[in-house]
Formats: structure tokens, sequence, C-alpha cells
């Protein structure tokens, strides 16, 4: 965007890093406003999160974390709210963001899989992980199939999102 600048990284990074304690307020919120939590824990949470010295440090710094960390929060919420308002909307967004960060940190990739068998063991409703796994796995898939379309017209073969390195 911006070309090769490592401040106009920096800044991109710190607007990111300052979402932080908002991301984690939210998170924390969902869980006060079902009477889970206390209710000044989301303030306190939020203040911690500010005042933690490696976020502030790695945000310096010109690392992916920054950006994984945003991402997995904002998917965080959405799954939070999915969790106990089972609105497609929040499952959607979710979905969407844990796709961002699997192209970030191709980790992530096995989230949807890993979160449908825990809702299959604890749900008493089989449509319910049902609809998820098969909505969360097939948004994911949308939103990383552009990348994977590209790694087989470059490497000529199927590579879902990244390619480790060869010896």
């Amino acid at each position: 965007v911006a070309g090769h600048n490592p401040q106009m990284v920096r800044l991109i990074q710190g607007i990111l890093a300052a979402c932080f304690p908002l991301l984690v307020y939210l998170i924390a919120r969902e869980f006060q406003k079902r009477k889970r939590l206390p209710t000044p824990v989301p303030l306190v949470a939020m203040f911690l999160t500010a005042a933690y010295p490696p976020a502030i440090f790695y945000t310096a710094l010109l690392y992916r974390e920054t950006v994984i960390t945003f991402l997995l929060l904002i998917a965080l919420w959405q799954l939070t709210r999915y969790a106990f308002d089972h609105r497609l909307r929040d499952l959607v967004g979710f979905s969407v963001f844990i796709g961002l960060t699997s192209l970030t940190d191709n980790r992530f990739l096995y989230y949807p899989v890993f979160l449908a068998g825990c809702l299959c063991l604890w749900s008493r409703d089989a449509r319910t992980w049902v609809r998820f796994c098969v909505l969360s796995c097939s948004i994911v898939m949308a939103v990383i199939a552009p990348w994977t379309i590209r790694n087989y017209v470059v490497f000529h073969r199927f590579v879902p999102i990244a390619v480790s390195q060869q010896k």
C-alpha cells in the first residue's frame, strides 16, 4: 500500500493493537451480560490488556502476531456471541475472521473442525453442531479459496494456504 515503508507498517500495527483492549472488553462483556462474570470484569480485562507489556512491545516489531491477535480477537468475539445467541451472522463473522487468520497463520485452519468436535460433545442438539461444522468450514474454505487457486496456478499443485520449505 505504501511501498516498503516500515514506519507505515508500525503505524498500522499500532492502530490494530490499540483495538485489543476494546475487543477483550467486548468478549468479556458478552459473558458479563449473561451473568457468567461479575460486573467489573470487562473493564478490568480491558485495562489489563491495555497495560500488558508484551502486547505493547511486540506491536513495535515487524511481526505478524499483531495482525493475528487482532483477527483472532474479532473471531473470538463473534464466536462468543454465536455461542450465546446462535445467530447466523455471528457464525459467518467468526468463520470469515478465522479464514483471514488462517491466511496469516495456517495453524488456525483447524479451529472450526476442533470447535465443531467440542460442540458435538457438549451440545444436546445435533443440528446445532452440524450447522456450525458445515457452515463454518464452508465459509473458511470460501475465504481461503482465492489464495488456494493462486497457489495452484503458481505451483501447479493443490496447496491450500502455504508451502513449507523443501530441502
